[in-house]
C-alpha cells in the first residue's frame, strides 16, 4: 500500500468512468463475444475506428446493432442491384428476340399482297355482290301465252300493286324448259323484292292480268 494511504486501481485508465467507477465493458471497449458472434465478420474490422470517431460514448452492444443493420442494408442493396441488372439483361434479350418478328398486321398485309390472295379476295367480293344482287331480284315465269302485258307493263303493274319501287332492270333470261322465257326483275332494295315475293299471290287474285304469272326468288348463278 502506498505511503499516502490511498488505494490504487489496477488496469488501464480506459476501464474507469469519469466519476471514478470501474466500467462494465470489456477491455479496449470492443464488442463482447456474444455480440461478435452475431455480427458479420466485417464489423470487427471497423468497430473500433467507428467507436473512436464518435464524440459521445455509446453502449458497445447498441453500436454493434447499428453497424449490423448498416451492413445488412448494404448487402440487401447489393442483392437488389444484382436482380435489377439481371432483369435489365432479360428485357434486352426479349427486345432483341422480338425485334426480328413481324407483327400480326404485317403478316396479314403480306399475305393479302400475294397474287393468289388478291384473286381470292376478288372472287369473294364478286360472290358477295352477286349474292346481294340476287336478294333484290325476282324471277317471273309466264305459265301461258294469253297475257298481253309486255315487260315494262308487267313491271309497272307488279310494283304498283305490291306497293314497292319500280324495278331498276327488267330483262328476259333463257330457260331450258319449253315455253315463254323467264323474266328477271331487279329492284332497288332486297326489301322491295321480299315484299313482292310475299304479296304477289294475294295481289294477282284481284288482278286478272297477273294470274298468268308465277314468281320465285332469283336462284341464278
Amino acid at each position: 500500500m502506498p505511503s499516502d494511504g490511498k488505494r490504487q486501481f489496477h488496469g488501464s485508465p480506459s476501464q474507469l468512468t469519469p466519476n471514478g467507477k470501474r466500467s462494465k465493458t470489456n477491455d479496449g471497449n470492443i464488442p463482447s463475444s456474444s455480440v461478435n458472434s452475431k455480427s458479420p465478420s466485417t464489423i470487427t474490422d471497423y468497430f473500433l475506428p467507428v467507436k473512436k470517431s464518435i464524440p459521445n460514448a455509446l453502449n458497445d452492444q447498441l453500436l454493434s446493432k447499428i453497424l449490423i443493420s448498416m451492413d445488412t442494408l448494404i448487402a440487401e442493396n447489393r442483392k437488389l442491384k444484382d436482380k435489377v441488372n439481371s432483369l435489365e439483361a432479360s428485357i434486352a434479350d426479349l427486345k432483341s428476340s422480338f425485334g426480328n418478328k413481324k407483327t400480326f398486321a404485317e403478316v396479314v398485309a403480306k399475305g393479302i399482297s400475294l397474287p393468289e390472295s388478291q384473286a381470292s379476295i376478288k372472287r369473294a367480293t364478286m360472290n358477295a355482290t352477286i349474292h346481294e344482287s340476287r336478294k333484290s331480284s325476282i324471277v317471273i315465269r309466264q305459265i301461258d301465252s294469253q297475257t298481253t302485258l309486255n315487260n315494262d307493263d308487267l313491271a309497272q303493274k307488279i310494283s304498283s300493286e305490291c306497293c314497292v319501287s319500280h324495278p331498276v332492270a327488267v330483262f328476259r333470261i333463257s330457260d331450258k324448259m319449253e315455253g315463254p322465257p323467264l323474266i328477271k326483275m331487279k329492284f332497288p332494295t332486297k326489301e322491295d323484292a321480299s315484299r313482292v315475293l310475299s304479296t304477289f299471290n294475294s295481289v294477282k287474285v284481284k288482278m286478272p292480268e297477273l294470274k298468268h304469272f308465277v314468281i320465285r326468288p332469283d336462284l341464278t348463278k
